[in-house]
Protein backbone atom coordinates (compact mmCIF):
# COMPACT_ATOMS: atom_id res chain seq x y z
CA UNK A 1 0.00 0.00 0.00
CA UNK A 2 1.26 3.47 -0.88
CA UNK A 3 1.84 6.02 1.85
CA UNK A 4 -1.03 8.54 1.99
CA UNK A 5 -0.17 12.22 2.30
CA UNK A 6 -1.88 14.11 5.10
CA UNK A 7 -4.08 17.12 4.42
CA UNK A 8 -2.21 20.30 5.29
CA UNK A 9 -3.62 23.35 7.08
CA UNK A 10 -2.40 26.70 5.65
CA UNK A 11 -2.44 30.25 7.01
CA UNK A 12 -1.99 31.65 3.47
CA UNK A 13 -2.59 30.39 -0.08
CA UNK A 14 0.62 28.83 -1.45
CA UNK A 15 1.91 30.02 -4.83
CA UNK A 16 0.26 28.10 -7.68
CA UNK A 17 -2.79 27.14 -5.63
CA UNK A 18 -6.42 28.23 -5.70
CA UNK A 19 -9.20 28.15 -3.09
CA UNK A 20 -12.37 26.13 -3.60
CA UNK A 21 -15.30 26.66 -1.21
CA UNK A 22 -16.75 23.40 0.07
CA UNK A 23 -20.55 23.35 -0.29
CA UNK A 24 -21.42 19.99 1.30
CA UNK A 25 -20.12 17.22 3.53
CA UNK A 26 -19.54 14.71 0.71
CA UNK A 27 -15.80 14.70 1.47
CA UNK A 28 -16.13 14.57 5.28
CA UNK A 29 -14.31 13.93 7.48
CA UNK A 30 -11.44 15.31 5.36
CA UNK A 31 -13.20 18.49 4.26
CA UNK A 32 -16.53 19.81 5.58
CA UNK A 33 -19.15 22.25 4.32
CA UNK A 34 -18.15 25.85 4.99
CA UNK A 35 -14.42 25.15 4.74
CA UNK A 36 -12.13 26.02 1.83
CA UNK A 37 -10.02 23.44 0.02
CA UNK A 38 -6.57 24.57 -1.14
CA UNK A 39 -6.14 23.15 -4.65
CA UNK A 40 -2.67 22.59 -6.10
CA UNK A 41 -3.38 22.98 -9.80
CA UNK A 42 -0.06 21.31 -10.72
CA UNK A 43 -0.80 18.02 -8.89
CA UNK A 44 -2.64 16.08 -11.59
CA UNK A 45 -1.46 12.51 -10.89
CA UNK A 46 -4.33 10.73 -9.08
CA UNK A 47 -3.32 8.59 -6.10
CA UNK A 48 -5.40 6.15 -4.05
CA UNK A 49 -7.01 7.79 -1.02
CA UNK A 50 -6.30 11.38 -1.97
CA UNK A 51 -8.89 14.12 -2.42
CA UNK A 52 -9.22 15.92 -5.78
CA UNK A 53 -11.17 18.72 -7.38
CA UNK A 54 -12.81 17.80 -10.67
CA UNK A 55 -14.02 20.59 -12.94
CA UNK A 56 -16.55 19.30 -15.48
CA UNK A 57 -16.99 20.75 -18.99
CA UNK A 58 -20.26 22.30 -17.78
CA UNK A 59 -18.25 24.36 -15.25
CA UNK A 60 -19.60 22.40 -12.28
CA UNK A 61 -16.99 21.26 -9.75
CA UNK A 62 -16.85 18.25 -7.45
CA UNK A 63 -14.46 17.41 -4.64
CA UNK A 64 -13.91 13.65 -4.60
CA UNK A 65 -11.69 11.09 -2.88
CA UNK A 66 -10.08 8.56 -5.20
CA UNK A 67 -10.55 4.98 -4.06
CA UNK A 68 -8.97 2.35 -6.30
CA UNK A 69 -10.00 -1.29 -6.10
CA UNK A 70 -8.39 -4.33 -7.69
CA UNK A 71 -10.40 -6.09 -10.41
Amino acid sequence: MKHLRALTMYDHIPTGCILQPVANDDSAPHIRAGEFAVIDTTDTAPQHGEVYLIRWLSGRTSIVQLISRPF
